[in-house]
């Protein structure tokens, strides 16, 4: 089999008579020489149409392996850009929420902390730090958790309310109580 990209041409049939020149212009026709030529064309293309045929078949199947391998490669690349996608948002929020927590005073609650770096803004660690510490401010998380006290007891007397009572303690109340009668 002769190489595919080019076609089986026969060199030895090319001589000056059949090459057609610009300057020289035939008058007569000859009809043996025209039938050579129409013969030798339908034979190149029948050649051609055999080899395109041959060739067909490992073309497609070229094409197929292509596309196959093509569309794997973009398979891939689809889920590489997914995952890193994905790793660049953990990434972010890791970050935020390491500068909350280097950030927030002590006693802060973890809600605080979650709430605080949900809005932090900064492309590097410092920004996000500053940012972090600003917004604790703003929010008021204090050093210390608010406890409960009991609250104390204001207590007035009978007679008038504005006024404070002499005595509170039940104990020396009891006793003046004795020694008046």
């Amino acid at each position: 089999m002769s190489d595919p990209i080019t076609p089986d041409v026969d060199d030895a049939d090319d001589s000056p008579e059949e090459k057609p020149e610009v300057d020289k212009v035939e008058d007569t026709f000859d009809a043996e020489r025209a039938k050579a030529k129409i013969a030798k064309a339908n034979q190149e293309a029948l050649n051609l149409r055999k080899r395109l045929k041959e060739l067909e078949p490992l073309a497609l199947k070229a094409k197929e392996l292509e596309d196959a391998n093509k569309s794997e490669t973009e398979k891939l690349s689809e889920d590489r850009d997914g995952h890193k996608g994905r790793a660049d948002k953990a990434e972010a929020s890791l970050r935020k929420l390491t500068a909350a927590f280097d950030a927030a005073p002590e006693g802060a609650t973890p809600a605080q902390i979650r709430q605080v770096a949900k809005r932090l803004t900064g492309d590097t660690d410092e920004e996000l730090q500053a940012d972090a510490e600003e917004l604790f401010e703003l929010v008021g998380a204090k050093g210390k958790p608010k406890v409960p006290v009991k609250p104390t007891e204001a207590l007035k007397g009978g007679g008038d309310p504005d006024e404070a009572p002499e005595e509170t303690d039940p104990r020396k109340l009891a006793a003046l109580i004795t020694q008046r009668n």
